[in-house]
């Protein structure tokens, strides 16, 4: 296999790029996605476009400063550095673009990105301008940031453990960038869109750009962007303003050939959901979204390598006095009728009145899809028309004033290359100084593909290939990222999680943290102490859906409460409330109605109440809730906190659930018997009169280690039989026992939060004092052998730049130098970590050169200097 060097690459590349600005249009549209070659992260003429992902939730999704999310399915690297980048040093990382769980390689987008036009007049010219962060077929980029340190990406967490953490964060992950569409502008390596043969004309504008996402369960499927779009030209006024989200999905796995027919780019489907029917009613979801046609099943199965969920965009919140609109079309090299998408009649009347690209009536190309250049951007975004889905562009709707079918559109109805525009407007002046400001959410929902045999309705039968597909999650996703919004980005956080430590040995790995601040912190949404347990995780990989739980530790004696309700027609039971204590359930009135042992009542064998008179429980909250409830469907909640628990009234029937699995904390307490003692005396000063919470957090701040942390709240859980050569991630989360107010399950917080790599190696202080020797890992490093690597978790992929070797038993400090035999210094690598650090011992290398050169085959040499001048010298070798 020939390996290229970085420069070469470049000059290749370049070369290429030379031979397709040469070709014709139709030539260009041929070419289409395999036409990108760069990869921008260093600056371009001061201004620096950077790429960042979103990666604390269910979803990694790349952003940019130069107008587009998206990472054109990783054909774009993320930029150095980040504040949740696992690989901050890798200027070689491939950006996940919209990938659903993460580690998944599974993706739902290709790109998205702005698009903004207007009627512009400039010394008596009259001009559509459209400006675009990205396109289908020539790879324009319109949109830059600031140039200087006002267009650098910036980053800010509420995560008080994150190394960007900031108290005017809205977000565990807030990435914000200054993009703008300016004269001064530097454009990609497309200067133009040929169907304008003119280059890029500015609206001068600037777009303040903020996007947020949380690991929280009912928010890590969508990530929130809020966007100010600002006129800075002094004197130009903008006229008919409209702005579209475009979306181009290429859904599939990254082992897909996205080129192949029913693969990748060519079996998308979209459409609009404006509400969808669920068991707790009709929500109102009103979003954009695209999926694979059949979720890719494999022999009739769905495998881990099925793409079997769904993505797509919501305006949150758009200026009044706007329309929205959906428009959606088929990209296709071959041109008409398989680049196509849905007219109305009114629509191509107002299209030849324009007269535009020499007065056809179609778009360039003689297409009804693709809008090449401005003015067909413009008309896209501005035609006041709401298409119907995809699956039914077989159907013949003329007479409800569309254009006849495409003659291919029984093929174009059951999947193709599908993009969609997403637009609001008419801003009829914009001046000088105006702003508008917008919200949208892009989603994502698993599971909407549950039949790998739904394809077989398509085309004859759109409805019940409808029926068939399951968009539950993605709906409630939708619904809940507008509560988010509407609550000012806040929701029901579970509590936080602990911060770890590590003590680790040959073959063991002994998990350390204090439990205070996650058991004593107050839900701001519920304003109670809402902790109910930990659990314990443990993997091979960063990748979610492989962490296995290790132990699961919770409040002994809590149960859940469900209730008839009779007042509804089907009498459903309803979970009313969480967390209640035996000695709760058993005082009410001083009735021990439940017995010793609540869960004896069950759903089959329900405790009836036959009293006379209702019972209250007291001394709890109890918050109620009502959903508003508009033409469409659920909208949104409103919350109102009481003192009083719940009323059990005559002939009402409960059944009672363990909240969890009241286990208890015994077998992770470090020092039991002080907190039986503190217990004790907390309970003996209470019945004398004392407050028992002050009481209780006098002892905490008095009885401390290391310094600050809570003797009472000390935990350890031991892993044991792992193995050395093996890497393993762990970690700590926390829940609490839910919100049945608003529906929602116990929360839990996210395992990639404190997930952290540890090796079951001597640690730091014990490698000094044995006088362990490094070791490398593989060595022989074989090309061959790379499957083996990835299950070992020594590499995250089987990319060129996923390649890793590891050093082993370093000193917390030291400098790895390696050398060719010929004594040429290939790589310096500074190693400086804590001495407590889990992986303090060890140093990955991607074995990229100091000239960012990947090493070939051959013999390599490396020394280890440690602070103290401790000099050990090795070999390794690398067979390609």
């Amino acid at each position: 296999m020939k390996r290229f060097t970085f420069s070469a690459l470049v000059c290749l590349l370049g070369g290429i790029l030379l031979l397709l600005l040469s070709y014709s249009v139709t030539d260009a549209r041929n070419v289409r996605k395999e036409t990108i070659v760069l990869k921008p992260t260093a600056p371009m003429q001061d201004f620096e476009r950077r790429q960042r992902v979103h990666r604390v939730g269910n979803v990694y999704f790349c952003v940019s400063n130069w107008g587009f999310f998206g990472s054109a399915t990783r054909d774009y690297y993320e930029s150095l550095g980040g504040c949740f980048n696992p690989r901050p040093d890798d200027e070689y990382q491939p950006a996940p673009s919209f990938e659903m769980p993460p580690g998944s390689e599974l993706e739902y987008l290709f790109w998205g990105g702005l698009w903004i036009g207007a009627i512009v007049e400039s010394l008596g010219v009259v001009e559509t301008l459209v400006t675009v962060g990205c396109d289908g077929w020539f790879w324009i980029h319109e949109f830059a940031p600031p140039p200087g340190e006002a267009g650098y990406i910036r980053e800010m967490s509420t995560r008080p453990s994150a190394s960007c953490y900031n108290d005017s964060a809205v977000s565990e992950q807030d990435i914000i960038s200054v993009i703008q569409d300016t004269a001064d502008a530097p454009l990609t390596f497309q200067q133009m869109d040929p169907w304008d043969n003119r280059k890029h004309r500015p609206l001068g504008i600037e777009i303040l750009q903020k996007s947020y996402s949380w690991s929280y369960a009912y928010a890590s499927d969508f990530i929130m962007l809020d966007y100010v779009i600002k006129n800075i030209n002094p004197v130009k006024t903008i006229n008919n303003m409209w702005i579209a989200l475009y979306i181009d999905a290429d859904v599939g796995h990254m082992d897909e050939n996205p080129y192949a027919l029913e693969q990748g780019a060519q079996d998308d489907i979209a459409g609009f959901l404006k509400t969808y029917t669920t068991p707790k009613g009709v929500l109102d979801v009103q979003s954009a979204w695209i999926a694979d046609n059949d979720g890719q099943p494999d022999q009739g199965v769905f495998t881990a390598k099925s793409a079997t969920g769904v993505s797509g965009v919501r305006v949150i919140k758009a200026p009044e006095d706007v329309g929205t609109y959906f428009n959606w079309y088929i990209s296709n090299a071959e041109g008409h009728p398989n680049d196509w998408g849905p007219w109305r009649e009114s629509s191509m009347v107002k299209w030849k009145e324009i007269k535009a690209y020499g007065g056809l009536d179609r778009f360039p190309a003689k297409v009804l899809g693709t809008p090449g250049g401005d003015i067909s951007k413009y008309f896209i975004m501005s035609n006041i028309e709401w298409d119907y889905d995809q699956i039914y562009a077989g159907q013949d709707y003329t007479a409800e004033g569309w254009l006849p079918p495409s003659p291919k559109g029984i093929d174009l109805a059951d999947g193709f290359d599908t993009r969609y525009v997403f637009s609001f407007g008419p801003f009829p002046t914009f001046g000088p100084g105006d702003s508008i400001m917008f919200t949208i959410a892009y989603i994502g929902g698993e599971d909407l593909h549950v039949d790998p045999n739904n394809r077989s309705n398509l085309p004859g039968n759109p409805d019940k290939y409808m029926e068939n597909l399951h968009f539950e999650d993605f709906a409630t996703n939708s619904l809940w990222a507008k509560w988010i919004y509407e609550r000012g980005f806040k929701g029901p956080p579970p509590p936080d999680p602990p911060e770890l430590e590590f003590e680790a040995d040959v073959g063991r790995v002994k998990i350390k943290w204090n439990g205070r601040v996650s058991e004593e912190s107050i839900d701001d949404f519920t304003d109670v102490k809402d902790f109910e347990g930990y659990n314990i995780y443990m993997s091979t990989t960063k990748s979610v859906q492989e962490f296995m739980l290790l132990g699961s530790f919770d409040r002994e004696d809590n149960y859940q409460i469900y209730k008839k309700n009779l007042l509804k027609e089907d009498h459903p039971w309803e979970w009313i409330e969480g967390s209640i204590t035996l000695d709760s359930l058993q005082s009410v009135c001083d009735t021990p109605f439940v017995g010793n042992d609540p869960p004896v009542w069950t759903l089959n064998n329900p405790y009836a109440y036959q009293g006379h008179d209702s019972l209250f429980f007291v001394g709890a909250w109890y918050s109620i809730y009502e959903y508003d409830t508009t033409e469409a469907g659920i909208d949104s909640f409103k919350v109102d906190k009481r003192d009083t628990l719940y009323i059990i009234a005559p002939d009402d029937t409960l059944y009672f659930t363990e909240q969890s699995y009241n286990l208890g904390f015994d077998d992770i307490i470090v020092y039991p018997e002080y907190r039986d003692s503190v217990d004790v005396l907390v309970d003996s000063l209470a019945e004398e009169g004392y407050d028992r919470d002050s009481v209780f957090q006098a002892i905490l701040d008095r009885d401390v280690y290391n310094d600050t942390l809570s003797l009472y709240y000390a935990y350890e859980f031991e892993a044991t039989d792992l193995l050395p050569s093996q890497v393993y991630y762990f970690a700590v989360t926390t829940f609490d026992f839910g919100y049945p107010f608003i529906d929602v399950e116990p929360l839990e917080s996210g395992i990639l939060v404190n997930a952290t790599l540890v090796y079951p190696l001597e640690s730091a202080k014990e490698v000094v004092e044995k006088g362990l020797d490094v070791v490398v890992a593989p060595n022989p490093w074989k090309i061959s052998e790379t499957e083996n690597y990835i299950r070992m978790g020594w590499q995250d992929g089987d990319g060129p730049f996923d390649e890793r070797i590891t050093f082993f038993n370093l000193p917390a400090k030291c400098t790895i130098r390696i050398y060719t035999l010929d004594g040429d210094l290939v790589k310096e690598i500074i190693h400086d970590k804590d001495e407590s650090d889990g992986g303090a011992t060890v140093e990955s290398w991607n074995m990229v050169s100091k000239n960012t050169q990947k090493i070939v085959s051959g013999i390599y040499l490396f020394s280890v200097e440690s602070a103290d001048g401790r000099m050990q010298v090795d070999k390794f070798v690398v067979i390609r």
